[in-house]
């Protein structure tokens, strides 16, 4: 009798441990805020909001070289939750399959040069103490000038970034 007892505790505890919902990080903290560079989402500040299993990211930023050159970048990316773990306190993680976009330009003494770039891919994000996060993706992506259809650039791009949670 004390074995049933014994084995009807332990199978209870067992079903409601595994139907206790996990915490999640992007649950809790959403958003996040830093910065951020690629040839698909573009490069400079950085503003992310997870809604659930679909995630937006956007990125701006210019640049001004000794060479009388102004660069500037706007991006935009869809990203879409294929996996997350909360691994522990401080570490957690996703998989994730991105799409996204950008427009940029140069302004020099040649004249003003826009482009736009588009790509998709996979990435990956550590999280560190629930608020640090080191996004890392691979993609395939291309750009172009506005005066061609076909790519200046096209082939596999690495992107990646440093952003805090909250």
């Amino acid at each position: 009798m004390k074995k049933i007892i014994l084995l009807s505790l332990l199978c209870f505890f067992l079903v409601f441990s595994l139907a206790a919902e996990e915490k999640s990080v992007y649950d809790e903290f959403d958003q996040a805020l830093g910065g951020y560079y690629g040839d698909i989402g573009g490069w400079g500040i950085s503003y992310q909001q997870w809604f659930g299993p679909v995630g937006f990211e956007t990125a701006a930023g210019f640049a001004y070289d000794s060479q009388s050159t102004f660069a500037y970048v706007i991006g935009a990316q869809m990203q879409f939750m294929l996996y997350q773990d909360y691994f522990s306190e401080w570490f957690s993680g996703s998989l994730y399959f991105f799409t996204g976009g950008l427009h940029g330009g140069t302004v020099s003494d040649t004249g003003y040069e826009p482009s736009l770039g588009f790509g998709l891919g996979i990435g990956f994000e550590p999280v560190f103490f629930e608020h640090f996060s080191t996004p890392i993706e691979f993609g395939y992506g291309g750009s172009w000038t506005l005066d061609s259809i076909i790519p200046t650039a096209a082939g596999v791009r690495v992107q990646g970034g440093f952003r805090y949670r909250f």
